[in-house]
C-alpha cells in the first residue's frame, strides 16, 4: 500500500520544515508551498535531504499562501503524479492529499520600541484562501464531498499557539510570562484566534476530514535543524478539553517531530477535533 502524499504550507518554518524533512526522509511523498522554492530546497539540503529525494518525493508549488488559486494547485494532486517511490504506479485521475499541515505565521521585529510584525493577519487570510481553494475544488469534483467520501477529503493540522484565547479560560502560560507573553505578542495572537475560530465553524468542518489545532509552548526554541531538540519522548503533550501542558519552552524540531509521528505516522486520530498543547518544561 502507497504512503499518502501530505501537503505542506509554511514549510520554511522551523516547526514545518522539520515535518517535512521528517517526511521526506520516511519515504513519504510531499507537496509544499512556496513563495522561493530555492529557499526551501536550501533549507532541507541543511537536514541532510540530497537531491534525489527532493527530486523523486518532493513537489514545489511556486506561490503565496494567501491566494486561493496557488493553494488550490498544492492541494489538487492531477494524473500521472507518483503515489509511491518504489513502483511506476500514479494517479489515474484527480485527487486530494491526504493530509494539510500549516505553520503559516506572522513574523516579527523590534524596531525601536515596539515589536512589528510582517504580516498581522497573515493566518486569516491563509486560512480564508484554504477554505475558498477546497470549495473551488469541490466544486469542481463534488463526488469529494459525498458523506461516503469523507475519507478522501483532507485530514488538517495547522499550528496556533499558547495563550490565544482572548478570553484567558485555560491560563496555559507560565504565570510569570502572562505579562510579557500577552503584552508582545497580542497582535499575532490575535491573529491565530481568529483562525481557530474560523476552523470552528459547522460549515468549515465539513470541508476536511478532520482538524487538529497544535498549540506549541509558551516560547519556541532552536531552529529547523532535526537534531536542534531534546527528542520527541521528552515533550508533554495536553488538550484544552481536559488539562493543557504548561510549560515555559519547545523546540522547534521537537513540535515539528511530534507532528510528523502523530499525525503523518500515526494518522492523527487521536488528536482531531482538539486543541494540542506541546511543552517540554
Amino acid at each position: 500500500m502507497s504512503k499518502p502524499t501530505i501537503a505542506f504550507l509554511g514549510a520554511t518554518g522551523g516547526c514545518i520544515n522539520a515535518c517535512l524533512a521528517h517526511t521526506l526522509q520516511t519515504g513519504y511523498h510531499a507537496v509544499a508551498l512556496a513563495r522561493t522554492p530555492p529557499k526551501l530546497t536550501a533549507i532541507l539540503r541543511t537536514q541532510n535531504i540530497d537531491q534525489e529525494t527532493l527530486d523523486s518525493r518532493l513537489r514545489i508549488v511556486t506561490g503565496d499562501a494567501t491566494d486561493p488559486e496557488a493553494v488550490k494547485n498544492t492541494l489538487l494532486l492531477q494524473p500521472g503524479f507518483p503515489t509511491d517511490p518504489t513502483t511506476s504506479a500514479s494517479l489515474p485521475t484527480p485527487t486530494l492529499v491526504s493530509h494539510i499541515i500549516s505553520g503559516i505565521g506572522a513574523t516579527g521585529n523590534f524596531r525601536g520600541w515596539c515589536f512589528e510584525f510582517d504580516q498581522p493577519h497573515i493566518c486569516e487570510e491563509a486560512t480564508r484562501a484554504l477554505l475558498t481553494a477546497l470549495r473551488n475544488i469541490y466544486a469542481t469534483y463534488p463526488e469529494f464531498m459525498l458523506p461516503v467520501n469523507r475519507k478522501s477529503r483532507p485530514l488538517l493540522t495547522v499550528l496556533s499557539g499558547m495563550g490565544v484565547d482572548p478570553s484567558q479560560k485555560q491560563m496555559d502560560v507560565p504565570f510569570l510570562l502572562r505579562r510579557v507573553y500577552h503584552g508582545l505578542l497580542h497582535v499575532p495572537h490575535a491573529d491565530k484566534w481568529v483562525m481557530e475560530e474560523m476552523l470552528a465553524k459547522k460549515e468549515t468542518r465539513e470541508l476536511f476530514q478532520g482538524i487538529i489545532i497544535v498549540r506549541p509552548g509558551s516560547l519556541l526554541t532552536g531552529d529547523h535543524m532535526l537534531d536542534s531538540g531534546y527528542g520527541y519522548e521528552k515533550v508533554c503533550v495536553g488538550t484544552e478539553r481536559e488539562e493543557p501542558s504548561v510549560g515555559w519552552t519547545i523546540p522547534r524540531a521537537d513540535v515539528g517531530e511530534w507532528v510528523f509521528r502523530e499525525v503523518v505516522v500515526m494518522g492523527g486520530g487521536r488528536w482531531v477535533d482538539e486543541k494540542v498543547t506541546l511543552t517540554c518544561w
